[in-house]
Parts: structure tokens; C-alpha cells; sequence
């Protein structure tokens, strides 16, 4: 019997548990939820939710060994497919994506410079940063699919085949292997200081260079390496919408592995066939495609093959994202100001200087912790793999707790000022425009509560712990020798995991909380 349904109704169970613990929380509310009981009760209640949830998947799965394969259902060649193959649709889905990359773009180089009256602020933040990665996660990564900057130049390879007679505008020079995805983790971590550190990062017009910046990076890249060698490798947001688009209920798939053999993306078939590989998927003939519904988190189980490079990423994804709430906190506050005398030949940039140190200094940290739990892992696992290579067959498991924190940390930012766009779409350059009759309209910074925000957050830390085990325990399962050695393994992360959930809902609950007790 698969034990998959008895470990969901478990590990429900251990939720509900987690949340009948009243919490408190504020973020983006400017108020503050009285806790009924002290702060570290409902730690303990979070952390022992993720505990019992480890020995409720270690008693289902006692006699089950997890395949890599998992059940799917085929839309593409049903009727509720029928959209999947119409190129009208393609056409247009992916010109609407072109139109607002422009309109960004050109509204912040030449619209009002006020972020709440400029489009490009709410598309590039709000839009693009936090509601796009929650439908890749949630539902598909359709960045693969309209990403502008590969429309932009299959247009201008098309135009340049037509003027010199099939000549390709790239140059398709061979990507050295061992440079792997290192672009995209420099091109993040630069993002990354843009977003936490940089202090014109609500500017337009600074918005809008920095973008054409990353696109002629990307359009360098594809122009040397080929389009989709590049995007593979190059294009971060490609990678990061990948990343959690492993944990989304949809999938492409492609029947043949002919066509991987000579997929310029490195594309990997296994016995689930050729995966969200959309170069495989365009090139095989319609029979051979598939578009899948499959359980969430499903595509998180085969990252065995995980390079270094990419290691690093989901490191340096997960640690900034923790490095945001952690700014937010008084500990934070007088860590920066101590530290500021330390940068004082930096005048008045000190505190950029104390926060770009911090914003490089905490992967370091995130990683040094995650390696040491992980060379405790294959102690007690008692097998001859060294740490490095425990720490990037786990590190897939670490992508629903990025997933969880940036919906904890985000869901009231999307919900309150995600609301401009009805504005700004009626006056995308700040002129006093109205073409949809929608300028006018005034937030409603009600729509939830403090309480609603509270109650989200405690149920995504915690659920995205508590995936985290189970895909860690899965991964183990199938890895390890036998199965003694997958659940002694697995002891080192329980503790990581309960740590980094108690101190995931600490981060989010400083600024805001007090106890009336």
C-alpha cells in the first residue's frame, strides 16, 4: 500500500498542532498582536511540530523504499489541454510579457521618479520578485516560458537569419563546464545587495538601468554560447524559478532520451524521462510531449546529481532570504550599530558598508552550519561519503523552507501594495493618466490582518519544515545503503530543521511582539 496518503493525514496532524498556539505578528501592519503566552512557547510548539512529524514519516515509511518515479496525470493530450498547443495563445502570452518588460523599463527611465507613482518599482518587486515565485512554485515555472529577454532574441536571431541566409547570431562558442551556474550566483548575490542593501533600490530609474544591465549581460551570454546554453547557466531568475518550480504540482516531460543526447541545456533523463527541459520539449515531436499534474514537491527528489555551483545557489538563495527578516530585528540593529565604527573611513556610507559585510558574510555562516550538520549526517550514517557530497544530495530539501520564508515574509507586502498595480496601470509613468479608469483607486491596507498574516506565516514555516523532513528522509531512503543507516542520517537534519523553524518564526516575530503576561 503506499504510505504517501497516511504520511499526509500525519504530518496534518502535526500542523494543527503547531497553530493551536496563538502567535503574534505585525509585518507590514505597523501594530503589534498581544501573544497570550510567552515567545518561546510557540517556538517549542513549532520545533516539536516538525519533530513528531519525523517520527510520523519515519513509522509510514518503515516499509516502503521510495522510487525516484511518482504518479502523474497527462493533460497536454486531453481536451483541458487544448490551450497547451495553441500558438495564438503562445503568441500572446508571450507579448504580454514583452509589452510589460518595455513598459517597466521605459517607465522608469522616463516617468515620475516617486516608486509608489512609477510602474516600475511594483513590477520589479512585487510582480516579478514575490507574486511570479509564487506561481512557480505553486503552480509551474512559466518564466522558461515568457522570460523576455529569450524573446527578444529569438526576434533578433530571426530578423539576422533572414538577412544573412540561416546564419545563426550566435556564435555558439563551447561553455567551459566547470564554470557551471557561478554566473547566475554572482548575478544573485548582486541582486541580492540591490534589494537589501542598495539604498536607491525603490528608485525607477535606477531600477530600470539595473535591468538593462542584467539584459545585455544575458544577451552577451546567448550571443557567445547559444541562447539556451546561457539561460541554463547564465540567466539566475531562470534558475531560481526553476529551483522552486521543483516544488509546483506541474511539470513538462518529454518520452525520449534521443533528444537528450544533444540538448545544449545538460538536461538529465531518468526514469521519469526528460524533465522541464523546454529545449527537449519544443524539439520532440507532439506524441512524445508531455504536460503533467504530479504532487507537489515531486521534483524535488532527484538532485543527487547537483553540481557545486548550484549547491552554492540554493545556499546563497535561502541565507539571503533569512539575512531580509534577520535586518528586521533588534539584534540586528545593534550588531549594525556596533559594527559601524569598524567602517568609519566609509563616512557616510557606513551602514551600506556594515550591510553589504553582513549580506556576504551570512551565506558564509548558513553554509558553515549546514556543512557541520551534514558531516554529522554521514557519521551517523556510518558511510564512506564525504561531507561535501552528503551536503548536495540534501540541499533540495532546504528549497521548501526558502519557498515557506519568502511567503511568510512577503504575503502582506504582496496583498497590501501589490494593490498599486490597479492604479499604475491606468498611469504606468506618473503623468496623470487614467486610460482604464482605474487611477483613482485607494488601497484597502485591510484586507488582512495581522492575525490572518500571523496565521499564514506559522502554517508556511512550519508545513515548509515539515516538507523539508519528509524529502530529506525520502532522499536518504533511496541514497543510502539500507535503512538504518538512511534514519541515523537523518537525526542531524531533525535537529537542523527544528533549529532553523524556531528561529525562522523568531526572526519574523521580533519587531512585532509582546507578551502580556
Amino acid at each position: 500500500m503506499n504510505a504517501t496518503p497516511r504520511v499526509v493525514v500525519g504530518l496534518s496532524i502535526a500542523l494543527i498542532l503547531s497553530l493551536a498556539i496563538q502567535p503574534t505578528y505585525a509585518h507590514g501592519f505597523g501594530e503589534r498582536y498581544d501573544l497570550p503566552v510567552p515567545l518561546s512557547i510557540y517556538l517549542i510548539g513549532a520545533g516539536a511540530a516538525v519533530g513528531l512529524s519525523f517520527l510520523l514519516i519515519a513509522y509510514f515509511l518503515r516499509n516502503s523504499k521510495p522510487s525516484g518515479s511518482y504518479t502523474t496525470v497527462d493533460i497536454y493530450h486531453k481536451r483541458v489541454g487544448w490551450f497547451l498547443k495553441n500558438r495564438v495563445i503562445h503568441t500572446l502570452v508571450k507579448g504580454f510579457a514583452l509589452l510589460a518588460f518595455i513598459l517597466t523599463i521605459a517607465s522608469g527611465l522616463i516617468g515620475d521618479q516617486g516608486p509608489i507613482k512609477n510602474l516600475a518599482p511594483t513590477m520589479v518587486w512585487i510582480i516579478f520578485w514575490v507574486a511570479l515565485t509564487y506561481v512557480a512554485a505553486l503552480v509551474g515555472n512559466v518564466w522558461k516560458f515568457i522570460n523576455p529577454l529569450k524573446t527578444l532574441f529569438e526576434i533578433a536571431d530571426g530578423i539576422y537569419r533572414r538577412i544573412s541566409h540561416n546564419d545563426r547570431l550566435s556564435l555558439n562558442c563551447r561553455y567551459p563546464t566547470r564554470l557551471g551556474v557561478w554566473p547566475a550566483f554572482s548575478l544573485f548575490l548582486l541582486f541580492a545587495w540591490v534589494e537589501l542593501v542598495y539604498p536607491s533600490s525603490a528608485t525607477p530609474r535606477t531600477l530600470s538601468i539595473f535591468i538593462l544591465y542584467y539584459s545585455f549581460i544575458n544577451w552577451i551570454g546567448m550571443f557567445i554560447f547559444g541562447k539556451e546554453k546561457w539561460i541554463s547557466n547564465g540567466d539566475i531568475f531562470t534558475i531560481f524559478f526553476d529551483l522552486f518550480g521543483s516544488f509546483a504540482p506541474t511539470e513538462v516531460r518529454v518520452n525520449s532520451d534521443k533528444l537528450c543526447l544533444f540538448c545544449v541545456s545538460d538536461c538529465e533523463y531518468n526514469v521519469n524521462g526528460c524533465v522541464n527541459c523546454y529545449n527537449c520539449f519544443n524539439r520532440s515531436p507532439e506524441a512524445a510531449r508531455q504536460v503533467n499534474l504530479r504532487p507537489f514537491g515531486a521534483g524535488l527528489l532527484n538532485g543527487q546529481n547537483t553540481s557545486l555551483s548550484l549547491f552554492a545557489t540554493v545556499i546563497l538563495i535561502l541565507s539571503t532570504v533569512t539575512f531580509d527578516g534577520f535586518t528586521a530585528t533588534p539584534l540586528w540593529v545593534d550588531i549594525a550599530f556596533a559594527m559601524l565604527p569598524i567602517f568609519e573611513f566609509l563616512g557616510g556610507s557606513r551602514l551600506l558598508g556594515v550591510e553589504t559585510f553582513g549580506l556576504l558574510l551570512f551565506p558564509l555562516l548558513f553554509l558553515t552550519v549546514y556543512l557541520i550538520f551534514c558531516r554529522a549526517m554521514s557519521y551517523f550514517s556510518n558511510e564512506s561519503v564525504d561531507t561535501l557530497k552528503f551536503a548536495k544530495l540534501f540541499v533540495f530539501s532546504l528549497i521548501p523552507i526558502a519557498l515557506a520564508y519568502h511567503l511568510s515574509h512577503y504575503l502582506s507586502y504582496l496583498l497590501i501594495q501589490g494593490q498599486l498595480l490597479i492604479t499604475l496601470v491606468s498611469d504606468p509613468f506618473g503623468y496623470g493618466w487614467d486610460l482604464f479608469g482605474t487611477a483613482t483607486f485607494k488601497p484597502n491596507i485591510a484586507i488582512v490582518n495581522a492575525k490572518f498574516a500571523w496565521v499564514v506565516s506559522v502554517a508556511a514555516i512550519v508545513l515548509g519544515h515539515i516538507i523539508a523532513v519528509y524529502i530529506s528522509h525520502v532522499t536518504a531512503v533511496r541514497q543510502l545503503k539500507d535503512r538504518r543507516s538512511a534514519l541515523r542520517s537523518q537525526y542531524p537534519m531533525l535537529v537542523l530543521m527544528i533549529a532553523y523553524t524556531m528561529t525562522s518564526l523568531w526572526i519574523l516575530a521580533q519587531p512585532i511582539t509582546e507578551f502580556n503576561g
